[in-house]
C-alpha cells in the first residue's frame, strides 16, 4: 500500500467494507497527540467534482494542525465502484454509517465530527442524531437545508442547458420533476438524477434534524438561508468562491472559508 509522507502530514489510502462492496478513503493524519478525529462529506454529482481539490487541501490542512481526517466517496461517486444512478439517500446514509465505524476504531476516545458540505450537510445532520454513532460536532459548509430549493437549482442546470442546445426550454422544472417521477433519468451535468435518490431527498428535514442535534455546530454559507443555527453559532454570510460550481480561476484556499472553520475550532478546543 502506498503511503505518501510529506513534513507535516501522512496521507494513506483505505478501503471501508460494506455489506456489498468496498469504499475509497484516504486518511490524512499528523505526527504526535490527535486533536478530534472528522469525516469529510463530499458534495453530490457534479459538486463533488468542483469541489474535490479544496477537500484535498482541507484534509492536509487539518492532519498538519493534529486532526485525523478521513476523505471518502460515497457509492457510485469519485473512486468508489458502483453506478450513481443505483445510489440513494439510503445507500449514502449506510455508507457514512460504515465510514462511522470504521473511524471510530481508528481511535476510540478522540472526538469525532462531520464536515459536511452541500447536500452531504443534510446526510451529516441525519446521522448525528442517530443513536448507533457519537458525533460530537458538525460542521456544515454551505449546507443544503431547503431540499426543494436545492432540487430547483440542479434542474435550472438542466433547463439552461436546454436552452445552449435548442435555443428554448423543451422541459420546464415542473416536468422535468413528473419526468423523474415516472421513471425517467435527467442529467445534470451527466449526473442523472433518479425517482429513488429523488424521492428519498425530498423526505429528507434538515432544518428539523438540526434543531434535534445536541452537539457543538457551525454552520459557514456565503449567502443568507433561512433558518439559521442556535443563536450562540449564528454566523453572518461571509464572501468567498462557490467551490462547488465550475470555476474560471484556479484557487488553493479560500481563506474566509478556512479561517472561519478554524477559528472555531480553538474557540471550541478541539
Amino acid at each position: 500500500m502506498f503511503i505518501h509522507r510529506n513534513q507535516n502530514c501522512i496521507e494513506e489510502p483505505v478501503t471501508i467494507a460494506t455489506d456489498n462492496y468496498e469504499l475509497y478513503g484516504m486518511l490524512y493524519r499528523g505526527e504526535g497527540t490527535s486533536r478530534a478525529m472528522i469525516i469529510i462529506c463530499a458534495p453530490d454529482g457534479d459538486e463533488r467534482y468542483w469541489s474535490q481539490r479544496l477537500l484535498v487541501n482541507t484534509a492536509r490542512l487539518l492532519a498538519e494542525q493534529g486532526f485525523i481526517v478521513l476523505r471518502f466517496d460515497y457509492m457510485g461517486q469519485g473512486e468508489s465502484p458502483g453506478n450513481y444512478e443505483s445510489a440513494t439517500i439510503y445507500t449514502r446514509m449506510q455508507d457514512l454509517n460504515k465510514v462511522l465505524e470504521y473511524m471510530t476504531r481508528q481511535n476510540e476516545g478522540c472526538p469525532l465530527g462531520l464536515l459536511g458540505v452541500r447536500l452531504s450537510a443534510a446526510l451529516a445532520i441525519k446521522t448525528a442524531n442517530l443513536e448507533s454513532h457519537k458525533v460530537d460536532f458538525l460542521v456544515l459548509w454551505e449546507p443544503v437545508l431547503d431540499i426543494d430549493h436545492y432540487f430547483d437549482s440542479q434542474l435550472r442546470i438542466h433547463t439552461t442547458t436546454q436552452m445552449v442546445m435548442y435555443k428554448k426550454v423543451l422541459r420546464n422544472r415542473d416536468q422535468l420533476k413528473l419526468d423523474i417521477m415516472n421513471g425517467e433519468k435527467v442529467s445534470i451535468n451527466g449526473y442523472n438524477l433518479a425517482r429513488d435518490f429523488y424521492k428519498e431527498a425530498l423526505e429528507l428535514t434538515p432544518k428539523k434534524d438540526l434543531e434535534r442535534y445536541q452537539g457543538k455546530v457551525l454552520s459557514i454559507v456565503n449567502k443568507r438561508v433561512s433558518s439559521q443555527l442556535q443563536e450562540s453559532e449564528r454566523l453572518p454570510p461571509i464572501k468567498y468562491p462557490a467551490f462547488w460550481r465550475e470555476n474560471k480561476f484556479y484557487w488553493e484556499f479560500p481563506h474566509a472559508l478556512l479561517d472561519t472553520t478554524m477559528d472555531w475550532f480553538q474557540r471550541n478546543q478541539l
